[in-house]
């Protein structure tokens, strides 16, 4: 979360309505994304609601994006322990462990990092050993899990030497590094 994060906090203000690499969103509508379903993520394990789509966070309009970032990632960080994650939630989709949900953040937060961060034409210093580990998890999750309709587009060719962080957001669907923002 620490990647995302910092991409959150250099996003300006005029960068809001820029196309991303995740087509349906614009910036300031994949921040909006990532934060509510943090703050969703945070507030499962204290008794929150179970379908992503009832959490919201805060309006972007009026709170820093980094703010916002930061409280749900505060949040996440003071409710979610090791119990947690042996726990079963029963989501829309149907039950799922605390570690599958986990996981899945994990893609997300990376995934839509990316996305943020080439819109904003922000550098990709995502940590290769970070990068892998998300692509090993994303592959874990499975296909069904990941191609499920409105979340990842199906995979794209690299070449097998390429950057993890190329690999791991080519898994998702993207095309790095082809996909390019206008200035």
């Amino acid at each position: 979360m620490d990647w995302a994060g910092g991409v959150v906090a250099g996003i300006r203000v005029e960068q809001r309505d820029a196309a991303t690499p995740c087509p349906e969103f614009t910036v300031e509508g994949l921040i909006a994304h990532l934060i509510d379903g943090l703050t969703w993520y945070g507030q499962l394990p204290a008794g929150g609601p179970t379908d992503p789509r009832e959490a919201t966070g805060p309006d972007l309009r009026r709170v820093p994006y980094a703010d916002a970032f930061d409280a749900a990632r505060s949040t996440t960080g003071r409710t979610w322990t090791p119990v947690h994650l042996a726990d079963t939630y029963a989501l829309p989709f149907g039950e799922t462990s605390g570690t599958g949900i986990t996981e899945y953040m994990i893609v997300e937060t990376l995934g839509h990092g990316w996305d943020l961060a080439v819109a904003a034409g922000q550098p990709i210093n995502v940590a290769p050993d970070l990068a892998e580990a998300a692509l090993t998890t994303a592959h874990g999750l499975g296909e069904q899990t990941l191609r499920a309709e409105g979340m990842m587009a199906d995979a794209a060719t690299v070449p097998a030497h390429a950057p993890a962080i190329s690999r791991f957001v080519a898994f998702l669907g993207r095309q790095p590094p082809s996909w390019t923002t206008p200035r």
